[in-house]
């Protein structure tokens, strides 16, 4: 698995403010050009930065997109959105955290600053003419989403539920969300009304998720012995 190189003991202060030019710029380029037109001293010229220290702190170009991808998630990825869940003991704590992905994933998509534009624009080449380096993306950074969001959904689905009913939960729950990738204009006047702000809409729409997940399964808690509660799913 590619990784940027570790940063050396003592590194001065100049070489890390060299770094981060670098993945500054780097996030940039790669947002507005994508992977294969973007090169390295593409990146060095906006970075302000010398091109042997791409090699020195990142090893190579792949390694540096990998990097920035992370540095992208840093900034605009809310860490709750890939942690396990909680313990969960009620629907009302249950609904809460389906609120809160539903939320720091709008939020992701729709955010006002620089980092969260880059974010969407990047992953939306990588949906549209993927790179060598998606399947280390997806392992590293899309998979944990979804599995927060499948372990939410399990918690409200029988234990002898198809993979495949899960699979369309998780999925279906997902493609709500990702709709609002399309953020940039004219795109963003069909998704959201005219005179109502982007955090406005972040909430309503997770309300709105929430409210659909909710209205099909109703969340009965866990067992004392460890095995969830077969839950009854509305309108079955």
């Amino acid at each position: 698995m590619a990784q940027s190189r570790p940063r050396r003991r003592g590194a001065s202060a100049k070489s890390q403010a060299t770094r981060e030019r670098i993945l500054l710029a780097a996030a940039e380029c790669f947002a507005g050009h994508g992977y294969r037109v973007t090169t390295v001293r593409m990146i060095c010229a906006k970075a302000k930065a010398n091109v042997a220290a791409i090699s020195y702190h990142f090893g190579s170009k792949r390694e540096l997109y990998v990097a920035t991808i992370s540095s992208l998630y840093q900034h605009s990825v809310a860490p709750g959105l890939t942690a396990e869940p909680s313990a969960v003991t009620t629907a009302e704590e249950w609904r809460q955290q389906l609120y809160a992905w539903s939320h720091d994933m709008l939020s992701c998509l729709l955010g006002d600053d620089r980092w969260h534009e880059w974010h969407a624009r990047l992953f939306a080449r990588e949906r549209t003419v993927p790179t060598e380096v998606l399947p280390l993306i997806l392992e590293r950074f899309v998979t944990p989403v979804r599995n927060r969001l499948e372990a939410l959904l399990r918690m409200a689905l029988p234990s002898d539920v198809a993979p495949e009913e899960v699979a369309l939960w998780t999925v279906s729950t997902i493609a709500q969300v990702n709709i609002y990738a399309f953020r940039a204009s004219p795109w963003d006047s069909l998704l959201i009304p005219p005179g109502v702000s982007r955090q406005e809409w972040i909430e309503r729409v997770s309300r709105h998720i929430v409210a659909g997940i909710t209205s099909r399964l109703s969340f009965r808690g866990a067992a004392t012995s460890g095995q969830r509660l077969a839950p009854r799913i509305r309108g079955s």
